[in-house]
């Protein structure tokens, strides 16, 4: 049952959604997520997390079969994102794209990753954040200028040592 699934944690990408839940409320509210150091130096959390509510715009970038995007599907639709996901985009073909529309998520493919492409695609998105869930695709200037401190790479690598497949 679709309901029971959604309902059950998404083990392995609990950091995920913490970190897309975070970036989507620095962007309601630029104090989010400060931090304070504790008596043994620790980090300490600012408190409980403000929520942008379901008014949080996030369009996912995926390349294969999706685990990260099903991780923040289920927590949109559990109400723990602090959004929901208004685009999902690829490079490729790939059988999370399927899934997305299923889902009833907006899809685009944008062949080989065009910056132009991209940018025109995630303009008409409008979205608040932009995760790269796998996305195998380096994002070209154009994007991450009009995007600046809204991407979120849930595959960081170390540039220009690990470019990525593509």
């Amino acid at each position: 049952c679709l309901e029971h699934a959604l309902a059950l944690p998404v083990a392995g990408h609990e950091r995920l959604v913490a970190d897309v839940r975070d970036e989507l409320c620095a962007a309601a509210d630029p104090m989010h997520g400060q931090s304070f150091s504790g008596m043994n130096g620790d980090a300490l959390p600012a408190g409980p997390r403000t929520r942008v509510g379901a008014t949080g715009r996030i369009a996912v970038g995926v390349s294969g079969t999706g685990s990260n995007l099903r991780a923040l599907q289920a927590a949109a639709v559990r109400g723990e994102l602090g959004g929901h996901i208004v685009l999902v985009f690829a490079d490729r073909a790939c059988p999370v794209l399927d899934w997305a529309a299923e889902q009833g998520v907006d899809t685009a493919l944008v062949d080989g990753g065009d910056d132009g492409a991209l940018l025109e695609t995630l303009t008409g998105a409008r979205p608040d954040a932009i995760v790269l869930a796998g996305y195998m695709r380096m994002v070209g200037p154009r994007v991450l200028e009009a995007f600046a401190g809204r991407i979120l790479n849930t595959h960081p690598s170390l540039l220009p040592a690990f470019p990525g497949a593509h």
